[in-house]
């Protein structure tokens, strides 16, 4: 008997796990040639930010189902809450690397989002998060007309996923953003488009999927099938096909291991449920998924910055790979933590500042 994870908490969790595993990913992509050395392991970790596309489509849509009415204000919402997160870590990646703070210098890393490799991300989020409405509106549109027919529902969505991954094969191809790597670069962020279109289809029929340990034996084995695959092939197939290279943005093999990795969590995530154990593990997993901004824009700073001037952590090979994935997390944690202490003192200073020019205003 599988079980539900279509409602409250339960929902959240799992993608909140998923997108631990996704950074998890990340930092194990950017520590190649520090912490390991085989080209296998590194293969196994290019699904990460198509996972994380995938899971925004997911969560893009539910959350356009509640605000249905202002998705103007959720978008713009999103792009300054990445933004301005952005620009905080542009400056301090310049002003560790430099000791100095140069305008021009902040101005044209800003624009060109290279202060750091991953913040091509931020750009490629922005534009995603831009053509999500028109996505979840052509969506819903299908599911309104054609919900008393399921055939016809299925065929309409096949075509706009059709002409997604056409759009984003040709933008991966034929466009270019300032020179800016990956889907970053790409307007519409390339195939990246298709992953947040097909998440959207995900959370729309969500309720009808179920998880179960022989849900996450099969996908776990997918798993390891296509990882095998992906180490032997080394991308030859995506070469062959015109969605791009396989990386950045994503062809079949990296589109390909994001899903199997999301239904291989989906699973899980619905299997540790039914134990108390595993809801508190799954509970502070999903708490580690819920901090993956920070730790994008900031598990470089430590790992370039840091972490390679501390001899004590770097003899054993074990002890260097633990305090090196630790310093990470832990420590882009630390940075949100203490982001949101400074902002709620300058907002709760800049308050107290506006009420009481309030009350010596002779007006009032």
């Amino acid at each position: 008997m599988g079980s539900s994870m279509g409602s409250g908490a339960n929902k959240v969790r799992w993608i909140d796990m998923a997108k631990f595993v996704a950074m998890a990913a990340v930092m194990v992509d950017h520590t190649n040639g520090i912490l390991y050395h085989r080209g296998s392991i590194a293969q196994a970790s290019y699904f990460s930010v198509s996972l994380f596309i995938l899971l925004m489509g997911i969560t893009s849509y539910w959350s356009f189902e509640r605000n249905f009415g202002k998705l103007k204000r959720k978008v713009l919402s999103g792009i300054i809450r990445i933004g301005g997160a952005y620009l905080l870590a542009t400056a301090v990646y310049l002003i560790t690397a430099y000791r100095s703070f140069d305008f021009l210098t902040y101005l044209t890393a800003s624009i060109q989002f290279n202060a750091s490799g991953p913040f091509y991300y931020v750009l490629l989020y922005i534009q995603l998060l831009l053509a999500a409405p028109v996505l979840f509106y052509a969506l819903k549109l299908a599911v309104y007309k054609y919900s008393a027919c399921k055939i016809k529902m299925i065929v309409i969505c096949a075509i706009y996923g059709g002409g997604t991954l056409l759009v984003g094969s040709l933008t991966t191809r034929f466009t270019n953003i300032l020179g800016i790597y990956g889907g970053g670069g790409k307007v519409l962020g390339g195939t990246y488009l298709f992953l947040l279109f097909v998440g959207m289809v995900l959370a729309e029929n969500y309720k009808s999927l179920k998880g179960g340990l022989p849900g996450l034996m099969a996908f776990t084995a997918l798993v390891a099938c296509w990882w095998r695959f992906e180490s032997c092939d080394c991308f030859a197939l995506d070469a062959r096909l015109p969605f791009g290279a396989g990386y950045n943005p994503p062809s079949v093999s990296s589109i390909t291991m994001a899903f199997l990795v999301a239904g291989t969590v989906f699973n899980l995530g619905s299997v540790l449920e039914r134990f108390r154990i595993g809801r508190k593990a799954a509970g502070a997993w999903a708490w580690l998924g819920r901090h993956t901004l920070y730790m994008f824009l900031y598990h470089r700073y430590f790992l370039d910055f840091w972490l390679g001037k501390l001899p004590i952590i770097n003899g054993n090979i074990w002890v260097k790979r633990i305090s090196y994935m630790a310093a990470m997390v832990l420590g882009s944690i630390a940075v949100e933590y203490a982001v949101g202490w400074a902002k709620a003192k300058f907002l709760g200073c800049k308050g107290l500042v506006a009420e009481m020019a309030e009350q010596s205003n002779p007006e009032h």
